[in-house]
C-alpha cells in the first residue's frame, strides 16, 4: 500500500528527509479479495532518511477503504486497510530522474464489516517497491511507483480459505526535502 521518493536524495546526498503523500490505485492480492472488493483508490505517506548517498530508512502507512459484496449471498461487505511499514530504499542512479528499489516489512490491521458480522485485526505482511523519484524543483520531487504488499489473513471458518489483504498498487506521490 502504501511510497517515499529518494527524488530529494539525488541531490541531497549527504542526508535528509523527505516527507511524500502518495495516492494510488490499489488492485488487491488474492482472487477471493478482488472478487468481493473491486480495486480502488489508496492513499498513504512515507518518510525517508538518508544513511548514505543511495541508501534511505523507509517507514510509512497506507490506507483503503471500499464497499463490496460477498461472493456467495452478495451481503453487502465494508473493508478498511491500515499498512504501517519500515524498511530500507536504495536509490539506483543519480541525477534529475532517479530509478530505485525498495523492500520493507509491515503490519497490516483490517476491519471488515458485513450486516451479520464484523472481523478485525492485523498480520504481518512485507511489500516491496519500484519507482522513478523525478526532482521537481530544489526540494520537491515526484515519485512514481509500484508496489506490491502480501500479508495472509486467515479466514475465521475451516471451510474458507485465507487471503492476501495485500496486493498491486500503482500511483504518484508528491515530496519535499527538510
Amino acid at each position: 500500500w502504501a511510497s517515499a521518493a529518494p527524488a530529494a536524495a539525488s541531490e541531497a546526498s549527504d542526508g535528509g528527509v523527505w516527507l511524500e503523500a502518495r495516492g494510488g490505485f490499489f488492485l488487491g492480492g488474492s482472487k477471493a479479495f478482488r472478487t468481493s472488493y473491486k480495486p480502488g483508490p489508496a492513499f498513504g505517506f512515507d518518510l525517508t532518511v538518508s544513511v548514505g548517498p543511495s541508501l534511505g530508512i523507509w517507514a510509512g502507512a497506507g490506507y483503503f477503504a471500499k464497499n463490496g459484496l460477498t461472493s456467495f449471498t452478495e451481503e453487502p461487505l465494508k473493508i478498511r486497510l491500515l499498512p504501517v511499514y519500515a524498511g530500507l530504499r536504495v536509490r539506483l542512479s543519480r541525477g534529475k530522474a532517479s530509478p530505485y528499489l525498495g523492500a520493507a516489512g509491515g503490519y497490516f490491521l483490517y476491519r471488515e464489516e458485513s450486516e451479520t458480522d464484523v472481523a478485525s485485526g492485523g498480520t504481518p505482511g512485507f511489500l516491496g517497491q519500484a519507482g522513478l523519484a523525478v526532482q521537481a524543483g530544489r526540494s520537491f520531487g515526484l515519485d512514481f511507483y509500484v508496489r506490491y504488499s502480501y500479508a495472509r489473513v486467515k479466514a475465521g471458518s475451516p471451510d474458507f480459505e485465507s487471503s492476501n489483504i495485500g496486493g498491486l498498487e500503482a500511483g504518484l506521490g508528491l515530496g519535499v526535502r527538510f
